[in-house]
């Protein structure tokens, strides 16, 4: 069946539902099953053994395994049947290709994770209840009610609707809305941006309401069908990785040259002796090994494998984070352009005054006389919108001093036509009858209805509307003028003009407990606080100042004001504004791209169909609040689930953390890794052999490598992060002099495993390994504390992380039971003395004393 060329009535017949229950649960569940889920498949993650396979396709790994293959197989040819190194390093290289795969792989699920986290609900009508439903269970027949913010969740036929209307940019490319019409039937060629009886996946409702009957789902709609164009571009690589990507290389490059340079060393040494094909091998197999030893593969995979970590952390906050890149971004912020209402307020509105034309009344403490009374009631009378603190301030009011209820104000006043709220003219009319003749009951800002009222002191009201506005109340003017008849099509042209004056309502929303203290967290952290609002110039200043957000040296603006300036001006003059008052939403969007034009990083919040372009143009959007609008939600990168303007500093506070844990990450990885390169390039100048055999490394490689970097990624940011500026939060990974002290703590890593090798040797070779192995193997797990926090680990949270402490002491458990047990003879060492042992672990520890002055001398000499 062609939908848009059949009417309603034919297209519910053909899918089987009854528009007034809808499908049955048992019907719709059976058509899950048939249509599949609602969603238009992202790209496919590798599988566990698809991860694991690549973790083997490594070259370096490939020439290793056949190096030692090779090598025992030689080994066996010279008669020595007890060199079974070769199978140890074959077997340590699958287990450490297996605790990669595994750690990828988790990785991959923990950010799909975030995916259903993300899928909006849809008002569906099952059974003859509409209950909310998950978009992705969405199947055809399923009967949707939709409005103003919802997003479109499949492809359907609209049965009924009301002055209804969608931003199908989507599909036309325009921003232009799109008129929709249930009653038109369309030619069967008829284009799918002429469809005016239809909605489409993607797209969003941007006024009135409308019942739809889904006909398509998932790959099945219109969108869907070139979503399989789109996913061939792959998914984008943070910016960080890129950098990683980087350093990986011009760290493996300088890896191998060293290996190479070991393996001619290793000839050179052996020249003279007796088996020199086993001996070419052997040195051949151990320089490789040192390569993949050394080598940090897994550099480029850190962001991804710490930011999953974080995202699964960050979601038990209430944060949801849809773009793993905006994590980045979000920790480079240096402006946070936010709302007042809700965000730096409780958004609990109260209605505290009212005006009625003569006096002015403090309801909380004065009775209401029937003047006043009617002002209420007309206020509770013209009301278009839902979920919206104010509407429901000024109902709770006329419940508790009019003793009216929803259902009395809709008896005494019903609505018969509506012009709904619009932020452009910031007013709404409801029109209704009054004593059986019909009226239009105004409401909006002061500013915008009262030149429109005749019979009054119109300069009185409006200086009255100052000073309760200085009061930080918000203030909402009533008005209403009587109409010969009721319109079919009420314009704001026609009805909201010669209009009588009513009253005026003052709502107090006071700031948050938090926010005096959060806007100065974020100027430590040098984040600019700028609070964007619909709300009076006056009230928004009182509330900016008493939070800390308006200062001597910064001014407010309306969005007259604004409108009034070029954008070079606006760019030129950005810094100079901390309030933006009475603005639009295209208004918001100016002076986002202005703060951008001045080199900013912008986060901005925003809950509401009219703040989808601004969240889309900041370089981060975080649509807030439990009832947000699904189009506020669709265009941004990051979901909280309150309003709170806490949450977006914990947001911010979150991400700085999360990129320092990548790079405490990396940094244990190249210093440990290094360590070890020094220790054998070093050992075969000084000893003529390697200070730990091939299979010692890559066995403290799986030990090191591994399960110490992941418990990096689970640290808490640490207390001082957002007591540095945004650019020192992130930069470069080896910004200033941190490489220099990377190769400080190499160098002493590598100084302990010779020292304790030298010690060793005086009882033999396999007791100088044995010692060497333990001090290399301690020493990095030992390190892996030392880079828990840029500050001294010598205090109360060096064992906050759980992870880390079990890991550590799994591992010491590991090496401690191979030098002091005969299970180490599997790996060519011999059991130690107490005495050698102990020698082990005091120079083993020796590496956090170390760390601890170089992190003196970082401080006292301020290095970055």
């Amino acid at each position: 069946m062609i939908w848009h060329s059949t009417s309603a009535a034919e297209v519910l017949s053909e899918l089987e539902v009854d528009d007034k229950r809808g499908l049955p649960n048992g019907v719709s569940e059976m058509r899950l099953q048939q249509y599949g889920k609602n969603v238009i498949s992202s790209i496919e993650k590798p599988s566990y053994l698809k991860r694991f396979s690549e973790q083997l396709k490594n070259r370096m790994v490939i020439f290793l395994v056949v190096t030692a293959v090779i090598s025992f197989i030689v080994s066996l040819m010279y008669g020595q049947v007890n060199n079974y190194s070769p199978l140890l390093i074959i077997g340590i290289v699958i287990a450490n290709a297996a605790v990669s795969a595994y750690q990828l792989h988790n990785c991959d699920n923990a950010l799909d994770s975030m995916k259903s986290y993300t899928n909006p609900t849809v008002s569906v009508l099952r059974e003859g209840i509409v209950k909310p439903v998950n978009s992705a269970l969405l199947v055809p027949g399923d009967i949707i009610i939709l409005e103003e913010g919802n997003y479109v969740p499949a492809d359907a036929r609209i049965i009924e609707c009301n002055e209804f209307r969608c931003n199908e940019a989507q599909i036309t490319g325009s921003e232009i809305p799109v008129e929709k019409n249930a009653q038109a039937e369309l030619e069967d060629i008829t284009a799918v941006e002429n469809r005016s009886n239809m909605v489409f996946t993607g797209t969003s409702v941007v006024h009135g309401s409308a019942k739809a009957v889904v006909t398509a789902t998932g790959l099945h709609t219109e969108i869907g069908h070139t979503s399989a164009i789109l996913q061939q571009t792959g998914e984008n690589a943070l910016p960080l990785e890129n950098e990683l990507d980087t350093i990986g290389k011009t760290v493996n490059t300088v890896i191998l040259i060293i290996c190479a340079v070991t393996f001619v060393i290793g000839m050179i040494q052996n020249f003279s002796s007796g088996n020199f094909a086993d001996m070419t091998l052997k040195s051949l197999m151990n320089s490789v090994a040192l390569a993949v030893a050394a080598i940090p593969e897994g550099l480029p995979a850190i962001a991804t494998v710490v930011i999953a970590v974080g995202v699964k952390r960050i979601v038990h906050n209430n944060i949801i984070v849809k773009d793993s890149a905006a994590l980045e971004t979000l920790g480079r912020t240096n402006v946070i352009c936010a709302d007042k209402t809700g965000v730096f307020t409780h958004n609990k509105m109260e209605l505290v005054k009212i005006f009625d034309g003569d006096k002015l009344t403090d309801i909380k403490n004065e009775p209401l006389d029937e003047k006043t009374a009617l002002v209420l009631r007309l206020a509770a009378a013209c009301s278009t919108l839902k979920n919206d603190s104010t509407e429901d301030a000024v109902k709770k009011a006329c419940l508790t001093y009019n003793s009216m209820s929803q259902k009395d104000i809709d008896s005494f006043f019903p609505q018969l036509a509506v012009i709904p709220f619009d932020s452009e003219r910031k007013t709404m009319t409801v029109i209704t009858m009054i004593n059986e003749k019909p009226f239009a009951i105004v409401k909006g800002a002061a500013e915008n209805v009262v030149p429109y009222c005749g019979g009054c002191d119109g300069e009185k009201i409006l200086k009255l509307n100052e000073t309760l506005a200085d009061e930080a109340l918000r203030i909402v003017c009533i008005a209403m003028r009587p109409l010969d008849n009721i319109p079919a099509n009420p314009t704001p042209e026609d009805i909201e003009r010669d209009l009588t004056f009513v009253g005026l309502l003052g709502l107090d929303d006071p700031p948050r407990d938090t926010a005096v203290n959060d806007v100065a967290t974020c100027e430590k952290a040098g984040i600019r606080t700028v609070m964007i609002t619909g709300d009076n110039l006056t009230t928004a200043s009182a509330v900016a100042r008493r939070i800390g957000i308006l200062k001597d040296g910064t001014k407010a603006i309306t969005g007259e004001e604004l409108n009034a300036l070029s954008d070079e001006e606006l760019c030129k003059n950005i810094a100079c504004y901390s309030v933006f008052a009475r603005i639009s939403p295209s208004d918001k969007t100016r002076i986002i791209k202005a703060w951008q034009a001045s080199g900013a990083v912008v986060t901005v919040t925003g809950d509401s169909v009219q703040d989808g372009e601004a969240l889309s143009a900041a370089d981060v959007g975080c649509a807030v609040g439990k009832f947000g609008a699904d189009v506020a939600k669709g265009n941004a990168d990051i979901i909280i689930k309150n309003n709170r303007f806490n949450s977006v500093v914990n947001a911010v506070r979150e991400s700085r953390g999360l990129f320092d844990n990548i790079k405490k990450s990396v940094y244990y990885l190249v210093s440990c890794n290094f360590g070890e390169l020094i220790s054998v390039f070093i050992g075969m100048l000084m000893f003529s052999k390697m200070p730990v055999s091939a299979v010692q490394l890559l066995w403290i490689n799986l030990l090191t490598d591994s399960a110490p970097a992941i418990s990096l990624s689970m640290e808490n940011a640490e207390k001082t992060v957002m007591n540095r500026k945004p650019d020192s939060a992130l930069g470069k990974i080896f910004g200033g002099t941190a490489l220099i002290f990377i190769l400080l703590q190499s160098i002493f890593i590598a100084a302990m495993t010779l020292t304790a090798f030298a010690i060793g040797n005086k009882n033999g070779s396999a007791a100088a390994m044995s010692m060497a192995f333990g001090v290399l193997g301690m020493s990095q797990i030992f390190h892996c504390y030392n880079n828990k926090s840029a500050g001294s680990v010598l205090n109360g949270r060096i064992f906050s992380n759980r992870f880390m402490n079990f890991s550590a002491v799994l591992a010491l458990f590991i090496v401690i039971f191979l030098l002091l047990t005969p299970a180490g003879y599997v790996f060519g060492m011999t059991v130690l003395s107490f005495k050698q042992f102990m020698l082990c672990v005091m120079l083993s520890v020796l590496v956090i004393p170390f760390c601890e002055i170089l992190k003196l001398i970082k401080h006292a000499a301020h290095f970055e």
